[in-house]
């Protein structure tokens, strides 16, 4: 069951973001519509994002992130994370809701 992300209450739906409350109802349309962005956060985020996302295109930051997966402890703590029951539910979740979304394609 899905948590309205304005209240928090159950929603009724598991496709739904927000409960059957109408100020949660009237919420959402105002995210949706984008009035509660503020356009220079929005932006500021933007180039932030492009920075991050050139930086990691380099080659020695691709491979000080691929020396940093090989350190045991790191392999460790993934294999742990693998292993835990919610995050294979999670996984296997996602996994049906692309195969979903490939084949209405």
């Amino acid at each position: 069951m899905r948590k309205c992300w304005n209240c928090g209450q159950p929603t009724n739906d598991e496709t739904s973001r927000v409960c059957s409350d109408e100020i949660c109802q009237r919420a959402e349309k105002k995210s949706s519509d984008g009035k509660f962005r503020n356009k220079e956060l929005v932006k500021l985020h933007e180039r932030r994002r492009e920075r991050a996302r050139k930086y990691n295109q380099r080659p020695e930051s691709k491979a000080k992130m691929r020396e940093y997966q090989q350190l045991p402890e790191i392999k460790e703590r993934e294999r742990k994370r693998r292993q835990n029951p919610e995050y294979k539910a999670k996984a296997r979740e996602r996994y049906l809701r692309n195969k979903k979304l490939r084949e209405e394609e």
